[in-house]
């Protein structure tokens, strides 16, 4: 980083968009490695009711929490690399927005409304049955494989 763009950094309204960037990143990244190596392996060890009692509380909150917090690390990333004078046009920029685009569309138009229509079903008065059987229906193994 060029020694005039960290003292831009250190003053103005750079601080707060950088505060916004790093901190939401943060929390995106950590509450995903917190669900996934504590809290996954955690209710894949209790009984299953009271396992379902647990997403019928915290899929709201998540299905609002999570998207916010990916939307607004993105686009406070852009505008960051924008307000320091970085280049859209830099391959490295380039590599960055991509990949970002590939994850909101993985996140959006992939995990969200899967995640959704889980938490739906686990609302309906008739929810099927559980299964007595080790197999997968072709919506759970769309959402194991994602």
């Amino acid at each position: 980083m060029r020694p005039d763009v960290r003292r831009r950094v250190k003053f103005g309204p750079l601080v707060s968009l950088n505060f916004m960037h790093i901190m939401t990143g943060a929390l995106w990244t950590g509450i995903d490695l917190f669900f996934g190596f504590v809290l996954g392996p955690v209710l894949g060890g209790i009984e299953p009711g009271s396992r379902a009692a647990v997403f019928r509380r915290l899929a709201p909150k998540m299905t609002f929490l999570m998207p916010v917090l990916a939307t607004v690390a993105t686009t406070s990333g852009i505008y960051l690399a924008l307000r320091l004078g970085y280049s859209l046009s830099n391959p490295w920029s380039v590599a960055a927005l991509v990949i970002a685009a590939l994850l909101t569309i993985h996140g959006f138009g992939i995990l969200l409304p899967n995640e959704i229509r889980v938490f739906q079903q686990l609302l309906s008065k008739n929810r099927p049955p559980p299964p007595s059987h080790t197999t997968h229906t072709p919506e759970e193994k769309c959402y194991l494989c994602v």
